[in-house]
């Protein structure tokens, strides 16, 4: 499928799109473009996705991958969890039991189906997106740890068609963030946390602490129960995922 570069500019009102049958990864493209933000980089393939902390992204074809870059944030530790939140609401009407895992990932019947990556470039930030759509069935340990959309759904998604909403819904979010701050957000995505009981692990003192999330306030300061039943308060950007 090639995606209409020019199509999808009009409609989300970008100053560029580029679309690429093949990349490294969407967000070295991107990286390396001279457009102005917000700007969008899409491939069919990835030879080698970036996810979070090092980690590789399988991003064979059939899959959604794009980088969105917009302008840095007065909040920039919040943009992961508000766009994983925007990707969240879009993909709902989809899918059935959708749930976000901290801090930026969507599981679906426990296993993965997206994920969300942000890297800061001067003043701006790449926002790089990484959904799986048509892919039949998942290969090696993906078998059992990642699903698509049509796997879920049981049939086929025209994957422009579902990027313009997608992409739409991030551009407003950043705005909104932009404008008003994380506590535009925080009810909502604190509701979504919380529904999904949010295994977290904390750094503090050189340890290393598993527990539960169990609140998330206005500012982005988290409430974590550790395994032992200890509480901490700490800056939700200090949080990472529990594996």
């Amino acid at each position: 499928m090639i995606m209409d570069a020019a199509r999808i500019s009009k409609a989300l009102d970008l100053s560029h799109v580029e679309f690429r049958e093949e990349v490294t990864s969407t967000q070295d493209a991107a990286r390396a473009s001279q457009a102005s933000p917000p700007y969008l980089v899409c491939a069919l393939e990835q030879s080698a996705g970036k996810g979070r902390l090092g980690r590789r992204w399988q991003s064979d074809r059939g899959g959604l991958y794009f980088t969105l870059v917009v302008r840095r944030q007065k909040e920039d530790w919040a943009v992961p969890l508000v766009s994983a939140y925007a990707l969240w609401k879009e993909l709902c009407s989809k899918v059935l039991s959708l749930k976000l895992k901290w801090p930026n990932d969507l599981y679906a019947e426990d296993k993965k189906l997206a994920g969300i990556v942000v890297e800061g470039w001067d003043a701006r930030l790449g926002i790089g997106v990484g959904v799986n759509v048509n892919q039949q069935g998942l290969e090696g340990g993906l078998a059992s740890s990642a699903v698509s959309l049509r796997m879920l759904a049981g049939h086929e998604f025209d994957i422009e068609v579902l990027l313009i909403p997608i992409v739409s819904g991030m551009l407003k979010a950043m705005d909104e963030l932009a404008e008003h701050g994380f506590r535009f957000f925080q009810p909502s995505i604190r509701r979504v946390l919380l529904e999904a009981d949010q295994p977290v692990k904390v750094i503090r003192d050189n340890r290393t602490y598993t527990g539960r999330l169990l609140d998330l306030g206005p500012s982005g300061e988290a409430l974590v129960q550790g395994s032992e039943g200890e509480l901490f308060t700490v800056p939700a950007q200090h949080l990472l995922e529990a594996r």
